[in-house]
């Protein structure tokens, strides 16, 4: 059978309407940049075409208002500075997404080089704008250098290198319980926090052991929230039932670190975590308030409800809380 070619002819118009639709697919999915490429990928490539600092504007841009996605993705980020850029990295990154590229970059550099570097590593935080929360970053990426398994050796080093100047030291100890508890893992473009399990006949873990030195138990208090949030079934306010049985020297950070958290679980709603604060009482409220208010500000989200109800000055003084 012949088939007639001519009746196989598409009408003029439609081939014209194509190749519109054509082009503009190509040139609003940015023509040859592949939009499907994963995190690492995409944000590898834009250092090396436009440079470490342009790269990081772009990507605050970019995760502005993603907020439950920003902290973890600047993680990786800041891994990605490190490997490019090694030393003259880290002045790129700010306290942008809760500190997220400086804690992505220091985890690298520590398993990369080791105990060895963290001398270093203390003189660049002391240089820095935002030194607790890059002290912090230095706990995490000690602990995942020496694993969970190791954390007398995380917390001694802490210690031992920064002892000296006390909130150093605590800021590093508080990083490296957190990532004990809930480290978060990048791999590609999977972020996952893997949160120990917990015995619910012992929620307080080694916080409550004998074996944990006093020096600890306020920073390893103020870290389990962080991990109880990520168990099964947790709601705020089991994990404020929790806190208030703490014991009563250690209350107040476990109260402080439920604000770490909270923000997300209420998806930033200011006034859901008003609430949620100030039903767990009078001596809660208060360190719960300012630590919610803390993490919205560090995720660049407006905190001025919160921050009016804990007696603080809006951080944006723009925006006033009614």
């Amino acid at each position: 059978m012949r088939i007639n070619m001519r009746s196989l002819t598409l009408p003029p118009l439609f081939v014209f309407a194509v190749i519109v639709i054509t082009i503009f697919i190509y040139f609003h999915q940015g023509g040859s940049v592949k939009k499907n490429n994963d995190p690492a990928t995409q944000w590898s490539e834009y250092i090396d075409s436009h440079g470490g600092k342009e790269a990081y504007e772009k990507f605050k841009d970019d995760y502005k208002d993603r907020p439950s996605e920003s902290h973890n993705v600047s993680h990786l980020f800041g891994k990605l500075l490190y490997e490019k850029l090694g030393s003259a990295g880290f002045a790129i990154c700010d306290d942008s997404f809760g500190s997220g590229c400086q804690h992505g970059y220091l985890t690298r550099a520590i398993e990369d080089r080791g105990v060895a570097i963290l001398t270093t590593l203390g003189e660049v935080c002391e240089r820095s704008s935002t030194q607790e929360p890059c002290f912090h970053g230095i706990g995490h990426g000690i602990s995942a250098h020496f694993g969970e398994k190791s954390i007398a050796d995380s917390l001694a080093v802490c210690s031992q290198i920064y002892g000296p100047i006390k909130e150093h030291a605590q800021a590093c100890i508080r990083g490296v319980f957190m990532d004990y508890y809930a480290p978060l893992i990048v791999s590609g473009e999977s972020f996952i926090t893997n949160s120990r399990a917990m015995d619910s006949a012992n929620p307080y873990d080694i916080c409550a052991g004998t074996k944990l030195p006093s020096l600890y138990k306020s920073s390893c208090y103020y870290a389990l929230p962080h991990w109880w949030f990520g168990q099964k079934e947790m709601t705020p306010q089991k994990v404020g039932g929790l806190c208030k049985q703490a014991p009563d020297a250690y209350s107040e950070d476990c109260y402080k670190g439920i604000g770490v958290d909270l923000p997300a679980q209420l998806k930033y709603d200011q006034k859901s975590i008003i609430e949620t604060c100030e039903a767990m009482g009078s001596g809660a409220a208060l360190a719960c308030l300012k630590s919610s208010a803390a993490t919205l500000v560090s995720l660049q989200l407006d905190a001025c409800l919160l921050q009016k109800e804990a007696h603080l000055p809006c951080k944006d003084e723009t925006q006033k809380a009614p």
